[in-house]
């Protein structure tokens, strides 16, 4: 009886739980498995590259350098590119692309400052500019371009050569009939060591917009040597370029011309070679040891002259001889007494030459003049470019191209020389992403 009892409650008790199980069957339910266990690696330090990598790595840095370069070469035309003693500055549309195949970006930190500043030939202003370039790796490095009104090219009204002593402006000639050279003379001390003056534009008469310009142009220029993909002259030679036909500025006078490619000596003939006439002088003039021809020099004007052409003779002033013509008779051959004609006989990188043409030259465009021999006078030791043609045995010069730093069109306009300047280049200057195949 006890177990038909115990029976019949467990009956009961499952009917009850019956809803609840059937429920819990319907609830979703979220097995969690637990992670199998990862088994630890042991962590080795990388070596450092070999020297031989290291060398392969900078040899394809230079292997890309030497694409960038070719590209800059053949983007230019020579006439685009100026030489500061031996620095070349670019104008800002090659430096941008430059930026744009090495794919820097340019961030400039605008506005360009202005630094206003006294002095005792009056006041003057420094533009300043600095920019941030950032390589594809994201490292950065910082750039600084300025320009002031008193640079050579905006502010400089002008250069004397004075006394040291009473500043009065100074002669170059011979002080003793004896004197083999001409010196400094000044009218009052005699032979003087002349020391250079130079004369300053007031700041209303500077033309500020190009200044500021010229700064952000210089930013260029030196951002382009910050990343180290400024190319060098030579760099440009071996690309391909002419660059005996670049614009060359140097403020000192003494400028060194660029290297040109090197030639093979000329062989040297068996047969005794004949004198060739020189010009007429009361004794034949040398050239100081200092004037002798560089080899890595440009090619000098040694081409021999066509009579009754016109060429042009560049290199260095290396001497000069003062003269006057003395006309005589054509049939008895003796002095006639008249008053002869002053002439300047000069030696350009070995080439002899004789000036007469005294002419006033323009220095600027206010109308300041000078004669051509002082300028002459004055530029001894420095380049000039002169208009020569041969007239029986001699060459007379017959136009001015360039005397020290003063140059002229063939019409006698001074060339006033003014950096690329460069409006504006945006808040911010980005590399493409597009890639160069070299």
């Amino acid at each position: 009886m006890s177990r038909k009892k115990a029976e019949a409650a467990q009956i009961q008790e499952t009917a009850q739980s019956a809803p609840e199980m059937a429920a819990l069957a319907l609830e979703p339910r979220v097995l969690t498995l637990a992670p199998a266990a990862q088994p630890i690696l042991a962590i080795t330090p990388q070596a450092p590259p070999s020297p031989e990598e290291v060398l392969k790595m900078a040899d394809n840095q230079i292997q890309i350098r030497r694409g960038y370069v070719k590209l800059v070469a053949a983007s230019l035309r020579p006439e685009d590119v100026l030489v500061f003693g031996e620095e070349v500055y670019l104008p800002a549309k090659p430096c941008q692309d430059i930026l744009s195949w090495a794919r820097i970006r340019v961030k400039p930190h605008w506005p360009v400052e202005e630094h206003h500043y006294n002095s005792p030939q009056g006041e003057f202003i420094e533009f300043v500019i600095t920019a941030t370039l950032t390589d594809t790796g994201g490292r950065e490095v910082d750039a600084m371009g300025n320009r002031s009104t008193r640079d050579e090219f905006f502010g400089i009204s002008g250069k004397e050569t004075v006394c040291p002593e009473c500043k009065t402006p100074v002669k170059w000639q011979r002080l003793n009939p004896n004197d083999r050279y001409d010196s400094s003379v000044c009218p009052t001390h005699g032979r003087v060591k002349a020391e250079k003056v130079v004369h300053y534009l007031m700041l209303y008469d500077v033309d500020i917009p190009s200044v500021r310009s010229a700064a952000v142009t210089n930013l260029w220029n030196k951002s382009l040597k910050a990343i180290g993909l400024m190319p060098t002259l030579q760099d440009l030679a071996d690309a391909g370029m002419d660059i005996n036909r670049v614009k060359r500025v140097d403020f000192s006078g003494e400028k060194k011309k660029p290297a040109a490619p090197q030639q093979a000596p000329p062989k040297q003939s068996t047969t005794p070679q004949s004198t060739q006439p020189t010009q007429a002088a009361s004794k034949p003039a040398t050239a100081p040891p200092s004037a002798a021809p560089s080899p890595s020099g440009p090619p000098k004007a040694n081409l021999p002259p066509t009579p009754g052409v016109e060429r042009v003779i560049a290199g260095r002033l290396d001497e000069i001889k003062p003269g006057t013509t003395i006309p005589k008779d054509k049939t008895t051959g003796q002095p006639t007494g008249v008053a002869g004609r002053p002439f300047l006989g000069l030696v350009v990188s070995g080439a002899r030459l004789t000036c007469f043409d005294n002419k006033k030259l323009l220095l600027d465009t206010r109308g300041n003049t000078k004669d051509a021999f002082e300028l002459l006078l004055g530029a001894l030791g420095m380049r000039v470019e002169l208009r020569v043609k041969k007239s029986g045995n001699y060459e007379n010069v017959v136009g001015y191209q360039r005397i020290a730093d003063n140059e002229w069109e063939a019409d006698g306009t001074p060339v006033l020389r003014r950096e690329p300047a460069q409006d504006t280049m945006g808040d911010a200057f980005e590399a493409s992403d597009e890639d160069v195949t070299f």
